[in-house]
């Protein structure tokens, strides 16, 4: 029989919706399937250089598994973590090792079996899409990312699911919309999962130090020099004097605290002062999930 591979199948297809009327004769020449064309280039850092990698990207909207040689597999990769650094589709990187690392850096010196074969060709779309939205959100760098185990299949055989790990740095805006724009990504008939996420700032034990100081205000005294013996008459003078204020003991020293009216006179009042400094880490956690229900059999 027709072997199922995109180069033998996709014209045979074209051929019997001919015969049927469904498609005008030499459609594969129109300006639909030329326009199907644009979007994929439009959507992808790999090169189509022939009729044959585009019939693959069809035959794998209609269900077939992509194939390659071993050969072919690794040239393909190396193009494509080329294209990644080159089009600096990773935030904050510049060497084509994190590149590797990020993805595949276990065939830099050998070629891949038939079974990464399938691997790699299923994956660097996969990577492609997520470093793409990394780079929307205008993230400031990508200090870590992996895939975590191998993927695995669920429900009845009919999903694939994929689990990731990153560290990125950038505002607390950027980090926003790169969780955003997974979780919105079903637009796009894909489907990621945040499992968990873990928020650092440098600057916020800065910020919440400046915060103490204006609640607790100017430092009065100690707490044994407040406690120390005084003179009757000097005792009571000071007491009616600060009988509205409040004080508070911080580290054995005495503060006083801003009180409602003074904070309401600050010119900031009511505006955010801890989680101004928006420079953050983020650990992000994250599933993608794949529908293989309409596989092709070999």
């Amino acid at each position: 029989g027709t072997p199922k591979t995109a180069l033998a199948l996709v014209p045979l297809l074209f051929e019997e919706l001919e015969k049927e009327k469904k498609l005008p004769k030499d459609s594969i020449k129109n300006n639909e399937f030329k326009k199907f064309v644009s979007d994929v280039l439009a959507e992808t850092v790999e090169v189509f250089d022939s009729l044959e990698s585009v019939y693959d990207i069809l035959g794998v909207a209609l269900g077939l598994e992509r194939t390659m040689i071993p050969t072919t597999a690794k040239v393909y990769l190396i193009q494509l973590q080329n294209k990644f650094l080159t089009q600096r589709l990773i935030p904050g990187v510049d060497s084509i090792e994190t590149v590797q690392n990020f993805t595949f850096n276990q065939y830099v010196q050998t070629f891949p079996s038939n079974e990464a074969v399938c691997d790699i060709l299923d994956m660097m779309p996969i990577y492609e899409d997520i470093f793409r939205r990394m780079s929307a959100s205008r993230l400031e760098r990508v200090e870590k990312f992996a895939r975590m185990g191998n993927p695995r299949k669920i429900n009845g055989n009919k999903y694939m699911i994929y689990n990731f790990s990153t560290t990125v740095v950038g505002s607390m805006n950027a980090i926003r919309d790169f969780m955003n724009n997974l979780l919105t990504a079903y637009r796009d008939n894909r489907v990621y999962v945040i499992d968990w996420v873990a928020l650092s700032s440098p600057g916020s034990t800065e910020e919440v130090e400046q915060v103490r100081n204006r609640l607790y205000g100017s430092e009065q005294r100690t707490a044994q020099t407040e406690n120390a013996p005084q003179e009757p008459d000097r005792r009571r003078k000071r007491s009616r004097r600060s009988e509205n204020r409040q004080t508070q003991i911080v580290g054995g020293r005495i503060f006083r605290t801003v009180s409602e009216e003074e904070a309401e006179e600050q010119p900031d009042y009511g505006a955010v002062v801890i989680g101004k400094n928006q420079h953050v880490t983020a650990v992000i956690n994250f599933k993608y999930y794949k529908f293989i229900g309409d596989l092709l059999k070999k």
